[in-house]
């Protein structure tokens, strides 16, 4: 069924998706419906739920797939973790490469996807983008006329058109993207304004600490920089969540101008040497041996998972340089960009050079309800172009990108139709989630593919679509997680799969 033929039946029966309704509310007729039947009315539209039921026919059902090859799926053999027996195992193993280090640039607030990357040059003037469409590197693929940089590269990265999910707000919304998974504890696609805390799923870092620990045996766990993701309040995801905070990636708080992320802390004083520092530690661990008793006690035992990370990045003059982006010439540092998204990205990239295996990088801002136009282009687009542009050749220079897989994506994307908030005389677009488009690069990932696609107007998947959950689990497949492998939320005696998506193996194969 055409979705303007979805879109009128959905109109009579109390859908989201009629035209009227795409600046993400509902007409009058479906909020009337919606009321009528006693129905929220941020649910999911007929649409988006008969959407899935056609996707479930093409594609497969995905959670009886995750149900019942779950196993099939992965086969690993990363310490301590049970490992599948089936024999369809090696090839999914082989099609999804290990990567040792993965890089989430976090666009926060929601990058429009109809004025960057899935440009509708033909869709009504409700909805088109006020920005020309150029042409890329990739033949009869388009972009915003604002990210010239990324259209000359598109032959290095994958574009992903139909990422999807159903959460319209910034903070769970967040949660979903930064973890792979909804807020446990919570109804899923909920949007509510729901505070951070040790309730909240473990963050990619996290998680990652947790069942691969070989990869920051003599550095940090993870770092998310350069700043915290908060609006009113501080945003869940960002942290080990119910794992516990020996499970924290490094959280940086520099959101000026100065660019100064140096960690003096992570280097020996002068008038301790490293011998010294030896004598300290053997005497330290003879202590803690007379504690054995208390080992048991979760306070003590990530007292001690404190001091032995503490040594380690003491012994590790190459994680402290890194946070030292005076080490990098001028030219390379104009090249990103003076500006913090040039800046954290340049950082990033020294982290992961510093085997650092999960970087967050939250490039803010994106949330462009009002004047949105005139931000993207002038401030946002831009300086987001310049620094990614200059992230995936440096990356490609120092020959990092075989190892690392990088994730570009927002919360969610911007509604097709534009509109005037109420109070003011300039237009933006508001949240939207039912369809957005993600860059996936590194890794093994096959540039130069557009993966999935929305429709004519920007406003649901018309083919491929993925999920966080998808994008979840792709990440962990990659680390040699099991994403089936279970987490357990101690305080409320609750277990949970670490994704319950499947892995993009569109991403690793050329169309």
């Amino acid at each position: 069924m055409k979705w303007e033929e979805l879109r009128q039946t959905d109109k009579k029966v109390g859908g989201l998706a009629c035209e009227e309704a795409l600046d993400g509310g509902s007409c009058g007729e479906c909020v009337t419906v919606l009321r009528t039947a006693g129905q929220s009315e941020n649910r999911r539209s007929p649409w988006h739920q008969r959407a899935e039921r056609m996707t479930n026919r093409k594609f497969g059902n995905r959670r009886v797939a995750l149900k019942m090859g779950g196993a099939a799926l992965v086969g690993l053999t990363v310490p301590g973790m049970p490992r599948s027996s089936s024999g369809e195992s090696g090839a999914l193993r082989t099609s999804i490469p290990q990567i040792m280090s993965f890089v989430l640039v976090f666009l926060n607030g929601g990058l429009s996807h109809i004025d960057s990357f899935d440009v509708k040059p033909g869709a009504p003037e409700s909805v088109r983008s006020a920005f020309a469409a150029i042409d890329t590197a990739v033949p009869g693929v388009q972009y915003s006329e604002h990210v010239p940089l990324l259209a000359q590269r598109a032959g290095k990265y994958a574009l992903v058109r139909s990422m999807s999910h159903g959460d319209p707000g910034h903070p769970s919304a967040t949660h979903k993207v930064i973890t792979g998974t909804t807020l446990p504890n919570l109804p899923e696609n909920v949007g509510i304004d729901k505070h951070a805390g040790r309730d909240d799923f473990p963050c990619y870092a996290a998680a990652v600490s947790r069942f691969r620990p070989d990869l920051s045996a003599t550095t940090l766990g993870g770092v998310h920089l350069p700043a915290y993701i908060r609006g009113a309040f501080n945003w869940p995801g960002q942290n080990g969540g119910f794992l516990g905070p020996r499970h924290d990636p490094l959280q940086l708080y520099n959101a000026g101008d100065n660019f100064d992320y140096r960690q003096e802390d992570f280097r020996l004083r002068p008038q301790v040497s490293v011998d010294r520092l030896a004598q300290r530690r053997t005497l330290l661990t003879q202590f803690d041996q007379e504690r054995r008793t208390w080992e048991q006690h979760r306070v003590t035992r990530a007292y001690s998972d404190y001091q032995d990370r503490a040594y380690a990045t003491l012994d590790n003059p190459r994680l402290a340089d890194a946070f030292d982006l005076d080490r990098e010439s001028d030219t390379l540092r104009e090249r990103y960009g003076k500006h913090a998204f040039g800046q954290s990205l340049l950082l990033a990239r020294r982290l992961v050079g510093a085997e650092v295996p999960v970087v967050q990088a939250n490039l803010m801002g994106w949330d462009t309800h009002v004047n949105g136009f005139n931000t993207l282009s002038n401030t946002l687009l831009p300086p987001f172009d310049r620094a990614l542009a200059a992230f995936l050749d440096d990356m490609q220079d120092h020959n990092l990108l075989e190892q690392t897989l990088v994730v570009v994506t927002g919360e969610f994307g911007r509604t097709p139709k534009i509109k005037v908030e109420p109070g003011y005389k300039v237009a933006g677009r508001d949240h939207w989630p039912h369809v957005y488009s993600a860059i996936y690069f590194g890794g093994g990932v096959q540039g130069g593919q557009v993966i999935g696609a929305s429709n004519r107007l920007g406003a649901y998947p018309d083919s491929n679509p993925f999920t966080p959950y998808d994008m979840g689990a792709t990440i962990y497949h990659a680390f040699g997680i099991d994403p089936t492998h279970e987490v357990v939320d101690q305080e409320r005696n609750r277990r949970f799969p670490l994704s319950r998506g499947i892995p993009m193996r569109a991403l690793y194969t050329a169309s």
